[in-house]
């Protein structure tokens, strides 16, 4: 066939012209703004998209509003995007791509982003003080608790959730409360943290006021800790047990004199002393090995011993892991 504009022979693609010719003819094939206004938070460097406030990269926040926006006849589009920020602006070369029947159309185009300055609503309510929920976490605290809701916030925000922020964090005399922007984000955090460490979860509301003619509650959630740690050594029925996991209702143990493993799904009822924890693991030299027994070489007084292997294993191992609890000395897994 030939071009009805050039009168080249070869193929031809819409209203009898060939590539070049239709090409040269209907581009640009994306029609983008010339320049883009975007809000940006000065404390939290969030961007705003739509309702919410993202806290992404200039290049993806401009890719979702170009993206949603950009009409055009090409299929299977793409978009690049580089951006070369200022203080209060950026240059961005955006690279867009499609294709018409089977060849492909890239263009280039310029846009210039000018950052409004604004602040997000997180971050307005958060040093208001604002919160929603209270989350109370009482028994034995340490610093993985506290970063594992700081993380869980994080995540949140990441997903442009609002509220999602801790106002402020209270150490108390028998543990510590998060003051959290949303309810419903305390309400999740309270649930993982519970399926990780296990323990006790109570709820209560409080009316704050009133807004639009509807009562608003401010929820406290209670997460009372057991004593007991996963790496923590316990003593159930005068027997020593190494605690492998806790999930929510379910605890995972270890008998140390025979390595066997046992498995509560409701151990509330059991009656648990700790009797050490995980930093209590020492570590002893193996002087010698037999089938069933072990000779080591104890740290400290370097006085020697020997134990009883929980079960017939072969170590070939120069030290041991071993747990210390009065007269008795458990060897302790890896």
């Amino acid at each position: 066939m030939f071009c009805v504009e050039c009168g080249k022979e070869g193929k031809t693609i819409r209203y009898g012209l060939c590539p070049d010719c239709y090409i040269k003819k209907y581009s640009p094939f994306f029609t983008l703004p010339k320049t883009v206004d975007l809000q940006r938070c000065v404390n939290c460097n969030a961007f705003k998209y739509k309702n919410s406030w993202l806290d992404t990269s200039l290049e993806k926040i401009l890719k979702k509003i170009l993206t949603s926006n950009t009409k055009t006849e090409l299929k299977n589009t793409k978009i690049k995007i580089q951006c070369k920020e200022k203080q209060d602006s950026a240059d961005c070369i955006v690279k867009a791509s499609g294709y018409i029947e089977d060849i492909m159309i890239e263009e280039k185009h310029k846009i210039l982003v000018r950052k409004i300055r604004a602040i997000c609503q997180n971050c307005s309510r958060k040093a208001g003080g604002y919160f929603e929920a209270i989350l109370q976490v009482r028994g034995k605290i340490n610093k993985k608790i506290i970063k594992d809701v700081k993380e869980q916030i994080e995540k949140e925000t990441l997903k442009g959730r609002k509220n999602a922020f801790i106002s402020k964090i209270k150490e108390t005399s028998n543990g510590i409360d998060f003051y959290i922007g949303k309810k419903e984000i305390a309400r999740n955090i309270v649930k993982k943290l519970h399926e990780k460490f296990g323990g006790q979860i109570k709820t209560s509301p409080k009316l704050a006021g009133v807004k639009d003619g509807r009562k608003v509650y401010r929820m406290t959630y209670l997460l009372r800790l057991p004593d007991y740690r996963k790496g923590d050594f316990v003593k159930i029925n005068d027997k020593i047990f190494l605690i492998k996991n806790i999930t929510g209702k379910r605890i995972n143990i270890l008998d140390l004199t025979n390595w066997e493993k046992k498995s509560y799904s409701n151990f509330s009822n059991l009656k648990i002393e700790v009797v050490g924890r995980a930093d209590d693991v020492e570590e002893a030299i193996v002087v010698s090995e037999t089938e069933k027994e072990l000779q080591i070489m104890l740290p400290g007084n370097y006085e020697v011993k020997e134990i009883l292997k929980p079960k017939q294993i072969k170590l070939n191992s120069k030290t041991v892991n071993i747990f210390r609890y009065g007269n008795e000395i458990f060897l302790t897994p890896e």
